[in-house]
């Protein structure tokens, strides 16, 4: 068992308590301090501390040598622990990690198997080093383009975001020029100001509004533009009808009362048609950005787990000059929920191997032997699949770094800006949702009366057979749920015991 770094423990405790494995008794003292420092909930209590969180995780007390006291390990604290070393300075020691992991899966009924960890370190100057750097290289390089690929996205996605508000903008002049009232009036004259100066330049136009009020007899014209609201063009000729000018003014104004519904209609119908889209291309944009971030996180994980461990670097396992090599390898098995909770054996191998290339038979390439020392640590503990899932988060919070920052950079982008990004998403998807619901009830009426009487049918069957009524899920009792957990005791007990007493028996190791 390799004695961690004071640095290294302290963050790895931090990272257990913040992912739920704390220590029970000092629970009640963590909710008062969190209460007392003005946080609602633990979680945020915990981040707030930063190191000191560690003094609430529960972590493994391991026992290594028994004239020493025990020494803290980076693990949860387990029901039930084995440890044992296996040697073999000519045999390959690839074989005790398949043999648990078969024994485990097939002979003791753990089914369920996930990988947790695996870590390679070499020494700089060994053969299998060279070889390691030059795939390295290639896997960097292809993670570079689709880095720059997600850089060159997240620019792009706040012109597209700017390009929908101002849609936004220029559309609620149209939707407030219908309304009725001072909202309406002033909306009306906004845009109305937008077509004279825009479209027929103002006051330099002489044929403009603006241009003809310059001229004798048609000074009055700005003023009946502006004030004349009708809600289509074919109700413009009514509404100047009806007001008491000479008819040359009428006219006039009839003409630019025209041309001024006319395109409002229709920048108004083009302006829809390219808010929507653009919103389908947001969402588009968005799923691309996403896309290449799940094309990217293999790189990188093989990135990192290629680029070698510095922890291991620093250890005096590691020597520059002899062909040595560190690999950590952890998985977890589980068998069938028993009730709530799960029996769960976690085996984790810490190699410590002198690799030999040599050439395969098949395809004549060359690879590595590992020759040397296993350590294995067989782990048992009792977890929810809740809990499954958070060892899983933790392990990987303390090894993907790298992914944790590039996540964390595009959530900073999303937030930078700010609500409307997640309005418009939604907005597009609503509108799609809403087309969706149309199509479905447009459909219902012609299968009404078959859904009907199917529905009558199994409300007959009901009453004469209670089985084909729902029945909800009953919640189990604190009895009930201390003896599922005793259930999955005795499984993880016998398993255990039985994996470590096989394991020995087959490899010749002294049992009993």
């Amino acid at each position: 068992m390799e004695v961690l770094q004071d640095s290294y423990l302290k963050e790895q405790k931090k990272l257990l308590a913040l992912h739920g494995f704390r220590d029970k008794e000092k629970g009640r003292e963590l909710e008062e301090k969190s209460r007392r420092g003005g946080k609602k909930k633990v979680q945020e209590y915990l981040k707030s501390i930063g190191l000191d969180a560690g003094k609430y995780a529960e972590n493994e007390k391991m026992e290594i040598n028994r004239l020493e006291p025990k020494i803290d390990t980076d693990y949860p604290k387990p029901s039930f622990a084995y440890r044992f070393f296996y040697e073999s300075p000519n045999a390959s020691i690839e074989e005790p990690y398949f043999w648990l992991l078969h024994h485990l899966k097939v002979d003791q009924g753990f089914s369920g198997v996930i990988k947790i960890a695996d870590i390679f370190t070499a020494s700089e100057l060994s053969a299998i080093s060279g070889t390691l750097q030059f795939r390295l290289a290639q896997q960097q390089e292809k993670a570079a383009q689709y880095l720059r690929g997600i850089s060159e996205m997240v620019k792009a996605l706040f012109q597209i975001v700017r390009e929908v508000r101002i849609l936004n903008e220029k559309l609620k002049y149209y939707t407030d020029s219908k309304k009725q009232g001072d909202v309406g009036r002033v909306a009306e004259i906004a845009l109305k100001g937008q077509w004279v100066d825009l479209v027929e330049g103002g006051a330099k136009n002489p044929g403009s509004v603006y241009g003809l009020a310059q001229q004798v007899g048609f000074t009055i014209v700005p003023d009946l533009f502006f004030r004349i609201k009708v809600d289509k063009p074919e109700n413009v000729a009514r509404a100047v009808r009806n007001i008491e000018f000479n008819e040359k003014i009428k006219e006039v104004l009839s003409r630019k009362l025209e041309q001024y519904y006319i395109w409002k209609e229709k920048t108004e119908e083009e302006l829809v048609v390219r808010r929507k889209f653009i919103l389908k291309y947001l969402r588009q944009h968005y799923n691309t950005i996403l896309l290449y971030k799940s094309w990217v996180t293999p790189y990188l994980r093989t990135i990192r787990r290629m680029g070698m461990s510095e922890r291991h670097l620093e250890s005096a396992d590691i020597v520059t000059a002899f062909e040595t090599s560190r690999i950590d390898l952890e998985f977890l098995s589980y068998k069938p929920a028993s009730g709530k909770y799960r029996p769960v054996i976690l085996a984790s191998f810490s190699y410590r191997t002198m690799p030999q290339m040599s050439f395969m038979a098949e395809g004549y390439q060359k690879g590595p032997i590992h020759v040397g020392q296993v350590e294995v640590v067989l782990r048992s503990y009792n977890w929810t699949d809740e809990q499954i899932k958070n060892y899983k988060e933790y392990r990987e919070a303390s090894d993907m770094e790298l992914l944790k920052t590039i996540d964390e950079t595009i959530r900073q982008t999303m937030d930078a800006l700010g609500d409307e990004l997640k309005e418009y998403l939604d907005l597009q998807e609503g509108e799609e949702g809403k087309k969706e619901d149309e199509e479905k009830r447009r459909e219902e009426p012609m299968l009404e009366p078959f859904t009907a009487l199917f529905s009558g049918f199994s409300e007959l069957l009901s009453g004469f057979f209670p089985s084909f009524r729902e029945s909800k899920k009953k919640e189990k009792t604190p009895i009930e749920e201390e003896s599922d957990k005793k259930k999955a005791d005795d499984a993880i007990n016998f398993g255990l015991y039985q994996t470590y007493k096989n394991f020995k028996k087959s490899h010749g190791f002294l049992s009993w």
